[in-house]
């Protein structure tokens, strides 16, 4: 069993908190009717689903919620190269003809065997699915950054790209709740799921809160959120650049919080004592450690390593369960005044109970029991 695992089941047998905050994927839960679909909807299109997941509803987006992209079936009228600035000109089924730009940060991969595909592979005639920006320019025709572009569409469904807003362990693989918390996309033990254009071994602990991936599922349930099982996942590079992001708590306060690397983060005092919890501070073989604590149990990380662990409050310190990873270590690093603070990765969070949610540039993170 994945480490992640063990200590979520243990945290979720103490609090109760697995269902209380949104309405995950369940195994037990008798399925809703399902639908197969022969065409991946966009990332602003009706959700799908999951045949073997719960049905329990959950809050409707507000209808103010912005896609994160949309998709298109197109045909490709031209392939356009001036001096290496690559645009795609073509016609969506149903619509006016548009101009995809084409950049290094474009992900192009074939839909029928998932491997990445060079621009230079696509020609005149072709049809392809894309994932465009919601920006468009003015002009005629409009253009648009490409996010993603499928080739070789074949009869089957084409992959749907999803952002990750929400993740919830289930045994070694992961239910995630994405695009403006419409769908759950859910991996299974028989899911093949790869990088883009590397040759790194990734699993399903590798999909992060913020970081994108494409997902391919035939099977959908029409429930809300609505939730599919993914034959195949890839997991798209992270943004490499940093971008500021608001941290708001009980609806009122608000917090800076960072991505940095597909990861992110939170000034670990203050957002610690907004949740209401205890901050500490201990030396042990040489390592500085910080500690978060509430009746319920304490979080220890190790200053400099990623290194994140969790012990409930009934056991004792032989009982503290293994050290995990969450993409960051605690480091020190200026906040709003300047002054230096340390900062953590906010999904460690999870480890205490806390339910962390990334919709667009808000980031939240609530305690589960309190919404029971």
């Amino acid at each position: 069993m994945h480490k992640r695992t063990m200590i979520t089941a243990m945290i979720c047998a103490s609090l109760f908190v697995a269902s209380a905050c949104a309405a995950a994927p369940s195994e037990s839960t008798a399925p809703a009717a399902v639908t197969s679909t022969t065409a991946a909807p966009a990332a602003d299109t009706a959700p799908v689903a999951d045949p073997a997941a719960d049905t329990t509803p959950a809050a409707m987006p507000e209808e103010t919620a912005v896609p994160y992209s949309i998709g298109i079936k197109a045909v490709v009228n031209e392939v356009v190269n001036e001096n290496g600035n690559i645009s795609l000109e073509v016609t969506p089924e149903g619509g006016e003809p548009l101009v995809l730009l084409v950049s290094d940060r474009t992900i192009i991969a074939d839909n029928q065997t998932a491997v990445p595909v060079n621009v230079q592979d696509i020609r005149k005639g072709d049809t392809i699915y894309a994932y465009h920006d919601m920006m468009m320019t003015m002009s005629i025709p409009a253009q648009t950054p490409a996010i993603a572009i499928l080739t070789n569409l074949g009869e089957s469904a084409q992959a749907h790209l999803h952002m990750p807003e929400q993740l919830q362990p289930n045994g070694d693989n992961v239910s995630a709740l994405c695009d403006n918390g419409s769908i759950w996309v859910r991996t299974a033990d028989d899911t093949v799921i790869t990088p883009y254009k590397t040759r790194q071994m990734v699993t399903a602990a590798d999909i992060r809160i913020g970081q994108p991936f494409l997902a391919w599922y035939d099977i959908v349930m029409e429930s809300y959120p609505a939730q599919a099982v993914a034959k195949r996942v890839m997991i798209l590079p992270a943004d490499l650049g940093e971008r500021e992001l608001s941290l708001v708590i009980d609806d009122d306060m608000v917090i800076k919080a960072k991505m940095a690397d597909g990861v992110i983060s939170v000034p670990a005092r203050l957002t610690a004592e907004t949740l209401g919890l205890t901050v500490g501070y201990r030396r042990e073989g040489g390592k500085g450690i910080v500690t978060l604590s509430n009746d319920a149990g304490e979080l220890d990380m190790v200053i400099g390593e990623d290194a994140y662990s969790y012990r409930a409050a009934t056991s004792g310190a032989a009982d503290a369960a293994a050290a995990l990873p969450y993409g960051v270590a605690p480091y020190s690093a200026a906040y709003l005044d300047g002054a230096p603070v340390t900062w953590m990765s906010a999904e460690a969070f999870e480890l205490l109970g806390y339910e962390v949610n990334l919709s667009h540039e808000q980031l939240t993170i609530r305690n589960c029991a309190k919404t029971k």
